[in-house]
């Protein structure tokens, strides 16, 4: 429904963010962060 429409695209890009972080190294300061 409505609700899948609008999860679906905030994991993608959460996911998409989140890779970038672990290639760039960066995940232990979304970590303290978050």
């Amino acid at each position: 429904g409505a609700g899948m429409n609008l999860m679906t695209p905030m994991m993608k890009v959460q996911d998409y963010v989140l890779k970038n972080l672990i290639h760039n190294g960066n995940l232990t300061v979304i970590q303290y962060n978050f």
